[in-house]
């Protein structure tokens, strides 16, 4: 099955025998980013041809605000590439977070988190990042490391995380055109997090390796 497949993320806990809980979990951790680029994102959302479809979604308001913060991270961002966990969890997620082979054009696991743009549905938004994080939680074999997921359109954010068999839901989403810095100051917490779960899996895998 296609991760498309997934329509709701009830639909994701059904099927792989998941739980699911909404509540409030995100922090901000402050971060300064250049005035250009903060009027270049902000005159963008008053532009109707950033929304002509996810595609430019991605490119026009999505892309400018996660690279920056992804970036600050040490997070490396990989869009539109196949990801085929198993024939039922497989796809092109909208964008991966995950460290990078060195002087390779390609990523390595632990994948950290998934993130979806959706021009509006957010439902199915989350089914199929919901899908996409359980196959990076197969990928990356330990079920107790945190994976983190998003969904957006540019202007709203949604946020959620995964660990053991129950995802976690923020239940409140945050509006770029209504504060800007929060939602740069949560992707700069949220990715902060998500690379400490990258760099746990990695101290496991480097330790397990050395005492082969």
């Amino acid at each position: 099955m296609a991760f498309t497949s997934f329509k709701t993320i009830t639909d994701v806990c059904v099927k792989f025998d998941y739980d699911i809980e909404y509540k409030s979990f995100i922090l901000q951790k402050e971060i300064k980013i250049d005035e250009v680029l903060i009027n270049y994102i902000k005159n963008n959302f008053h532009q109707g041809s950033s929304y002509l479809n996810e595609y430019v979604i991605c490119e026009r308001l999505i892309s400018p605000i996660i690279g920056m913060i992804a970036d600050a991270n040490n997070l490396p961002i990989w869009s539109h590439i196949p990801f085929n966990v198993t024939e039922e969890l497989s796809g092109t997620p909208d964008y991966i977070f995950a460290p990078s082979l060195p002087g390779q054009q390609r990523y390595k696991l632990p994948i950290a988190c998934l993130g979806e743009a959706k021009k509006d549905d957010f439902i199915e938004g989350w089914g199929q990042t919901a899908a996409e994080m359980v196959a990076a939680q197969i990928a990356n074999k330990n079920k107790e490391i945190l994976i983190y997921g998003l969904v957006t359109n540019g202007k709203s954010w949604e946020f959620g995380k995964l660990i053991g068999n129950k995802f976690i839901i923020e239940e409140k989403g945050i509006s770029a055109t209504d504060d800007l810095q929060k939602v740069l100051n949560v992707l700069n917490w949220f990715f902060c997090e998500a690379r400490k779960s990258a760099d746990i899996l990695l101290e496991i895998e480097a330790k397990e390796k050395k005492e082969k």
